[in-house]
Formats: structure tokens, C-alpha cells, sequence
């Protein structure tokens, strides 16, 4: 499930659903959390909208971000309908 700066959450999406064409689109963020040992993190854009993610969604093999890395990336509806980042590329601001 995702929040949006106003605290609310948005409702998941199904599994293999077919995403609306603006969800699928490229966003810019950055990394506020990432737990090593657990291999998952966060990513905000700067709308608010926080969405997590698993370290297989690093784009070029990496399992590890830094905290403040700024990267774009896009989502996919995950378990449950979750949307989560995806495709994640480190870009310099």
C-alpha cells in the first residue's frame, strides 16, 4: 500500500492488473529508507507518494542503495496489488 503527503493510502491494485498509462511512466525520487539485512526499502517522490521496494528492483545487478540516492524508477502491482517501485537507476540531481 502506498501514502501520499496527506497521509492517506491508496487502495492496491490487482495482481496482473492492467495499470491506468500514467502509472506506468518513469517518476524521480529518492531512497529515505533501506534495510541491508532485510534487503527492502522506500522511495518518495517529491509529490509525497512513498512506495517500497525489494533490492532485486535495483537496476544493474547492485543489491545495496545508499539512503538519499536520488534514482528513477517506475511500478508494478506486486503482492496483493501492491504497487511498488521497480527498475530503480541511480541518477545524479
Amino acid at each position: 500500500m502506498t501514502t501520499t503527503s496527506d497521509g492517506n493510502s491508496t487502495s492496491p491494485v490487482a495482481r496482473g492488473a492492467v495499470l491506468a498509462p500514467g502509472l506506468l511512466r518513469s517518476r524521480l525520487g529518492r531512497v529515505v529508507s533501506f534495510d541491508v539485512d532485510a534487503g527492502i526499502g522506500e522511495v518518495a517522490t517529491d509529490g509525497g507518494e512513498v512506495f517500497g521496494f525489494h533490492c532485486t528492483a535495483i537496476a544493474g545487478g547492485e543489491r545495496v542503495i545508499s539512503v538519499g540516492t536520488a534514482v528513477v524508477f517506475s511500478l508494478r502491482a506486486f503482492h496483493r496489488g501492491e504497487l511498488q517501485a521497480s527498475d530503480l537507476v541511480s541518477v545524479t540531481p
